[in-house]
């Protein structure tokens, strides 16, 4: 008899091969790419619901095709990359399909680079082409030059010198091209640009739809950002199961509920904030009659996840993933376990390591690495980084940065990241990102960003100021700070310190930092259940 995988596994150690059969939820080997998926599933159905429009898949697909005819008048084809810069909107997802269509790969850029500004973003994926709206592209719209509206209020930009030229013919994408970049900013150094194959995001879609129990004809009712990774997978996954996604311009607690029960919802996606949002907002004492079966996610803790399961009666199942391997860990409705981020999906191979990527005994704490079953089930590398990649995935495993401990049935328990950093409202933050645009005011001589535990999961910010000459009022204060920063990365204190701990080089000794405000801090904001998640 052949021993699996699992079988040949000493028990004591942390390693997990996800339970069940991974080809059951393997995306179909004669499927191409992105807009091949979509064309093949193309029907009438009802599929996108935004703001009381309704598309099919066929409508998405026709859209996308009268674009991409607009693209290739750029010049536009394989081995360029178009740069879209939207809010959640069908337009990205029609954005994204042209593009591919042209064999081009589109580069996702945060909606926060309109604040704090695109140029570090573009240099390093060089886009011939942006297609942004005009609420978010004021920087592309200040020059006409090169530009063509698509709708009411998306544009297309010609950048790096392109201008109209004849059409280019067609090249149908193979499964290993890049379809898409997606920036994370990971726990350390700049954003990175995370190059994801046409594979990649299909085995996504397929996969942790099969790995989280989702039914056919599920309705998932989507508030997360579309130019993160969760955007791919709420986006292939319902076209797959020929469900529907529920589409909202941002996460509103005002509106969720109201949202869910309008649409039927059947299911949804948070970030562990906007779960504790939900949780602990007294209103409506009595949520409408709705149709969600659960709740899936990751950074809730376990205390919010516990009140928002005693409140509403809803399962929350916290889930483990990261921009460059987005297929982790999950709880589901058949196997969970509070305070975890759940099992392996079927097939991924979770080991807990120590620093020479040896396993630990299990319920011993160590670094998270991912194996898994075939190829294109993580990312394809960072864009012009190839040291970075290597880094990644050195010894066979792909390393998450993260701290782990795995119990005696293989549940994996988040213990922390690995390298400095910070986490808001789901988004990794970069300390030093935010203390290089605090530290252009001109009252400013050195700034610290800090991650405070926050009460609604991940963190809020804490930034400590030494100030050149005379400090400032409190308002000017707080007024200069939520200027100089994108809304993601506005602190909840500010703290004006004599002096910040310095290495011998002249650095700040981040392990040196407090863990919380001090008696001199004072609140800027509370946070907002509003804000995008």
């Amino acid at each position: 008899m052949e021993l699996s995988r699992q079988d040949r596994i000493d028990p004591s150690l942390s390693i997990m091969v996800g339970p069940g059969d991974p080809d059951l939820g393997r995306a179909p080997d004669h499927i191409r790419s992105v807009p091949h998926f979509f064309e093949l599933m193309a029907s009438d159905a009802p599929w996108l619901r935004f703001e009381g429009h309704v598309y099919t898949v066929a409508d998405i697909w026709t859209q996308a095709a009268e674009w991409a005819s607009s693209i290739r008048l750029h010049g536009i084809g394989p081995g360029d990359c178009v740069a879209l810069l939207m809010c959640n909107r069908p337009e990205f997802i029609i954005s994204w399909l042209a593009v591919n269509m042209t064999g081009a790969t589109a580069a996702f850029v945060p909606v926060a680079a309109a604040e704090s500004g695109l140029e570090r973003y573009f240099a390093s994926i060089r886009p011939q082409l942006a297609i942004f709206e005009a609420e978010l592209g004021a920087e592309l719209l200040a020059d006409g030059a090169g530009l063509r509206q698509l709708a009411p209020d998306v544009f297309m930009r010609a950048l790096n010198g392109r201008s109209a030229s004849d059409p280019i013919a067609d090249e149908a994408p193979s499964p290993s091209d890049v379809s898409c970049l997606v920036f994370t900013s990971g726990s350390s150094g700049p954003p990175k640009a995370v190059a994801f194959s046409h594979r990649y995001v299909l085995e996504l879609g397929y996969h942790i739809a099969h790995g989280k129990g989702m039914q056919p004809a599920e309705k998932l009712y989507f508030c997360n950002p579309l130019f993160h990774g969760d955007g791919l997978i709420a986006t292939i996954t319902t076209v797959s199961l020929k469900g529907e996604m529920h589409l909202a311009r941002r996460f509103s607690v005002r509106q969720f509920w109201s949202d869910v029960a309008s649409y039927g919802s059947t299911m949804f996606y948070y970030v562990g904030a906007s779960l504790s949002f939900l949780a602990r907002n007294p209103f409506p004492e009595t949520p409408p009659r709705h149709s969600l079966r659960f709740a899936t996610g990751g950074g809730a803790t376990e205390a919010v996840a516990t009140l928002f399961e005693e409140r509403f009666g809803i399962p929350v199942l916290d889930a483990y993933s990261q921009t460059e391997c987005l297929c982790c860990c999950s709880n589901t409705l058949g196997a969970r376990r509070k305070g975890t981020v759940g099992r392996p999906y079927p097939g991924m191979e979770v080991r807990i390591v120590d620093d020479l990527d040896q396993p630990v005994p299990r319920g011993t704490v160590g670094n998270i690495v991912v194996r898994p079953p075939r190829p294109f089930m993580t990312f394809s590398g960072y864009l012009n980084n190839a040291e970075a990649t290597l880094v990644k995935q050195r010894n066979l495993f792909h390393h998450m940065g993260d701290k782990g401990v795995m119990d005696e049935d293989g549940y994996v328990r988040f213990a922390g990241r690995a390298a400095q950093g910070l986490r808001r409202r789901g988004e990794n933050l970069q300390p030093d990102d935010i203390e290089e645009l605090v530290e252009k005011l001109p009252w400013v001589n050195k700034a610290a960003a800090i991650g405070v535990a926050s009460e609604h999961g991940d963190q809020d910010i804490l930034i400590l100021t030494v100030v050149e000459g005379q400090a400032p009022d409190q308002a000017t204060l707080v007024a200069d700070c939520l200027a100089a920063l994108p809304r993601i990365m506005r602190p909840r204190w500010i703290e004006v310190v004599a002096s910040l701990p310095m290495t011998p080089t002249h650095r700040l000794a981040r392990k040196e930092l407090p863990e919380a405000p001090g008696a001199g801090a004072f609140l800027v904001e509370q946070p907002d259940a509003s804000a995008p998640a």
